[in-house]
């Protein structure tokens, strides 16, 4: 093959390789859902049937730290989207510059997380949230469908998104989770039990807050798809 040839053959390769590249990035870009106002959320999605869960993870963590849930729940018929709320992880924005609208407006992630299910025909959907996650939890399933919700760790006010009054809305089933060691949410989620109108509490003498629940207590996984799997 001549010099000129060889070259070009190269030169061919080089940009089909940029291409590719160009091609993948624009995909990886368009993979991010986007709330109603605008925010940028990053997620994993897997599916393995038409009943879905949305986790929620804790304060200034992101959705890595809902990772083994999410496979264990995947490998007992659920398919699941864990976001990083706006502020967190790959989504838009930072957290720390965020005043109380902001984190009460962080409903809008869960909203278009559950909408993204739905357009992947996934219906029967509940939600697992931690920490301030629960508390979004609660507020976005009382004024929605949700009809099956676990609160890791909930609080009475995290940054403007309060419970103890949503509670009294939410007419779905509830699993309440805290432990004693984690004194404030452990208070609350006492009184919730008390406000909900269908909840199972489960408590724990230790074991930390939020979505250190699940590394202190593995069994709590198998707790939680109990509570799903009693429709």
């Amino acid at each position: 093959m001549k010099k000129w040839q060889t070259a070009l053959v190269a030169l061919i390769i080089i940009v089909i390789a940029i291409a590719i590249f160009y091609q993948y990035t624009k995909m990886g870009a368009e993979t991010d859902l986007v709330t109603d106002d605008g925010f940028k959320i990053a997620y994993d999605f897997h599916q393995v049937s038409d009943k879905g869960v949305i986790l929620i993870h804790m304060m200034d963590q992101n959705k890595e730290s809902m990772k083994d849930l999410a496979t264990f729940l995947n490998k007992n018929g659920y398919s699941t989207i864990a976001i990083d709320l706006r502020g967190h992880g790959a989504s838009s924005e930072n957290w720390k510059d965020f005043s109380e609208e902001d984190f009460q407006n962080m409903k809008y992630d869960l909203k278009v997380a559950k909408n993204f299910l739905v357009q992947k025909g996934i219906n029967k959907i509940s939600i697992v949230g931690a920490s301030i996650g629960a508390n979004l939890a609660l507020n976005y399933s009382a004024s929605s469908d949700i009809k099956r919700i676990a609160l890791l760790s909930p609080g009475e006010n995290y940054h403007g998104i309060t419970t103890l009054d949503t509670m009294q809305n939410y007419k779905g089933s509830v699993l309440l989770v805290s432990t004693k060691d984690d004194s404030e949410s452990y208070s609350t989620t006492e009184q919730l039990n008390k406000n909900a109108v269908n909840s199972k509490f489960i408590s724990y003498d230790t074991g930390g807050h939020g979505t250190y629940l699940l590394l202190s207590h593995p069994e709590l996984q198998q707790t939680i798809l109990e509570f799903l799997n009693n429709n």
